[in-house]
């Protein structure tokens, strides 16, 4: 049966999660940006990748999420502020075990983007520290490599 990773991704947080994740699935296991792909039907097992936007799964993961049933889907996401991205992967999960069986489902910081960083200082100043204490140093690379390992090792259980 055949597989498939895709992703979406914005500032290449989600893309470097989704090689780590990949580089620990099946040999064949397609590898692909949303925009490549846009019919799953002859695939077995489907993982999503996406970035948090608002709170929300990013408009073009969300798609890919509306199609899918009958699948085995794996979940995973990035977000700048953990706080909003739990919703998100929540409800994506939950959307996915409605006609699908999930295989496991995972969200990690990643580096937030400067424009979503200055719009929430300015709207809410008084947790600037919240987004100060998220903040990944442009010389490093985002999601931290403790993150890569721990998406690696979660698909590495999940898929055995």
């Amino acid at each position: 049966m055949k597989s498939i990773l895709v992703y979406s991704s914005k500032t290449g947080n989600t893309e470097r999660l989704a090689k780590a994740i990949h580089s620990t699935l099946p040999e064949g296991t397609e590898f692909k940006s949303v925009d490549e792909i846009d019919n799953f039907d002859d695939y077995e097992t489907v993982i999503v990748g996406f970035h948090v936007i608002n709170g929300k799964v990013d408009k073009k993961a969300q798609a890919v999420l509306d199609q899918l049933k009958g699948k085995k889907v794996g979940l995973f996401a990035t977000t700048g502020l953990l706080f909003l991205g739990g919703k998100a992967i929540t409800e994506a999960r939950d959307q996915i075990e409605e006609n699908n069986e999930l295989l496991c489902a995972y969200i990690c910081p990643g580096r937030i983007d400067p424009a979503v960083e200055g719009k929430f200082k300015e709207a809410f100043p008084k947790y600037c520290d919240i987004i100060d204490d998220a903040h990944i140093p442009e010389d490093v690379g985002a999601p931290l490599d403790k993150y890569l390992e721990e998406a690696k090792n979660l698909y590495n259980q999940s898929l055995k």
